[in-house]
């Protein structure tokens, strides 16, 4: 097991004991309550971490852990990433700020190699624990394998492993490194769903045109994330027009989920029955892309389910908390699929998987092509603009050609007809919120699932298939 690991199920809850006798002592101190404001909440939670009512801090560290990012090859600072091991070596001479607030309070300084793009074998005094010099460019690709990010993880514990056997009562915690408030702001953006603009800084004191840049390449870089959710490398930068362009092949990307889809479910089908075979298929199907359309999906309801104003909408959209509306539609939708799916035999399922998983990744290609875009600013802006007719061709081409061989003339009527049912949903939700969102566009998937999967129960019904 992981060092990461074992240390997260080696993290206890806090002392209740020694907070409630910390909190006691403060009411017995001659001055009125809370009078002390967070000073007193603060002395009564380190109680808690430390198991002591009255604790005390004698050996202080505070932990500056170096790295270089390489999206500083983007222009996002107004430094280069030559500076990272200069400052490194301030630290070591003790004439950085931080090495003032040390000594002001009697912390020792204790600087970590993580990850700085020069050798800095020669100097003394540091912790020597490259795990990678530089992460990666993440505006084209990954910053780092998962190996990598969890070897990174342990560094910092081994550290305070290391100063707890030397006495540690207090450590602080920051880093150094080049470019650092980009990957930082793409997290909370990540994160919390707040549009990047709102979210990133002037970071080193950059201009507006390159705070500007510093957004996009930002946007680019979780763009990568919401299209696959997979670590797939890129190589060169991803512009909106790309992106666009790459939308015609999304019927095909449908087409192969719906055959893992297929095969699963004929496979399933020979050891359970066909409830819990369609439930294994369709959560393996929404796992496959991250579940990523089904938040949309969610985060939709909750938004338009409101009734709110506009504005309202879009920022409930945004809320990571899932609300009553979400829970109810996401219920909806999967249960109507593992109903549908489960009342196919394994022969009938080819044009419902096959073909409404394909039909479902066009929906998003006439979504740009047809309405604007609802926010300022989001990942799902990053596919906004003229749609080239050519994609919108080849996605309409690409989905006929589908469905006249997954069920000829009625496998095509069924696809063509739930696009056109979700296109007249999507115009109503366009209509409240002034456009779509990216939320809507995986929403806009989800709906086309389940439509066609209906509708293959009926034209089985109906012995078209």
């Amino acid at each position: 097991m992981p060092h990461l690991m074992k240390t997260i199920q080696n993290i206890r809850p806090l002392d209740t004991k020694a907070m409630a006798a910390a909190e006691a002592r403060q009411g017995c101190l001659t001055k009125p309550p809370q009078a002390l404001g967070r000073l007193e909440s603060l002395s009564i939670h380190l109680a808690g971490i430390t198991g002591k009512a009255r604790p005390t801090f004698e050996q202080k560290v505070i932990a500056v852990m170096a790295g270089d990012h390489g999206v500083v090859a983007e222009g996002v600072s107004a430094f280069p990433a030559e500076v990272t091991p200069q400052m490194v070596y301030n630290f070591l001479a003790g004439g950085a700020a931080i090495n003032v607030l040390g000594r002001h309070v009697g912390a020792r300084v204790v600087v970590t190699d993580v990850g700085v793009a020069s050798d800095l074998s020669g100097a003394v005094g540091v912790r020597h624990k490259n795990v990678r010099q530089g992460t990666a460019n993440m505006a084209v690709g990954p910053a780092m394998t998962r190996n990598e990010a969890i070897r990174a993880f342990e560094v910092g514990i081994e550290l305070v492993e290391e100063e707890l056997a030397n006495g540690l009562d207090l450590i602080a915690t920051g880093e150094m490194g080049i470019g650092n408030t980009t990957p930082s702001s793409a997290i909370i953006a990540a994160f919390t769903g707040l549009p990047v603009a709102r979210v990133t800084g002037r970071g080193t004191g950059i201009s507006e045109e390159a705070l500007d840049l510093k957004i996009q390449v930002i946007e680019r870089a979780l763009a990568v994330t919401f299209l696959t959710r997979l670590p797939l490398p890129t190589k060169g930068e991803i512009a909106s027009k790309d992106l666009r362009a790459s939308m015609g092949w999304y019927p095909l990307v449908g087409l192969a989920l719906g055959a893992v889809g297929f095969g699963g479910y004929t496979a399933c089908r020979w050891f359970f029955p066909a409830t819990v075979s369609a439930a294994l298929v369709i959560i393996m199907l929404e796992l496959c892309s991250g579940a990523l359309h089904l938040d949309g999906l969610m985060d939709t309801c909750d938004g338009v389910g409101s009734g709110k104003p506009r504005e309202r909408m879009l920022e409930i959209m945004k809320d990571s908390r899932v609300g009553a509306m979400g829970v109810f539609g996401a219920v909806a939708v999967i249960l109507i699929k593992v109903t549908a799916l489960a009342a196919l035999i394994p022969q009938q399922s080819l044009l419902p998987l096959l073909g409404g998983w394909a039909a479902a990744r066009a929906v998003p290609v006439l979504d740009v092509a047809i309405f604007r875009y609802a926010r300022e600013f989001g990942t799902g802006g990053l596919f906004a603009g003229d749609m080239p007719f050519w994609v919108v061709l080849l996605t309409m081409i690409t989905t006929a050609t589908i469905g006249w061989l997954a069920g000829k003339a009625p496998g095509m009527l069924l696809l063509f007809s739930a696009i056109a049912i979700t296109l007249l949903v999507q115009a109503g939700i366009s209509h409240k919120l002034g456009g779509l969102t990216g939320d809507v566009y995986g929403f806009g998937v989800e709906l086309t699932e389940a439509l066609v999967l209906i509708g293959g129960c009926a034209l089985a019904t109906w012995k078209f298939i």
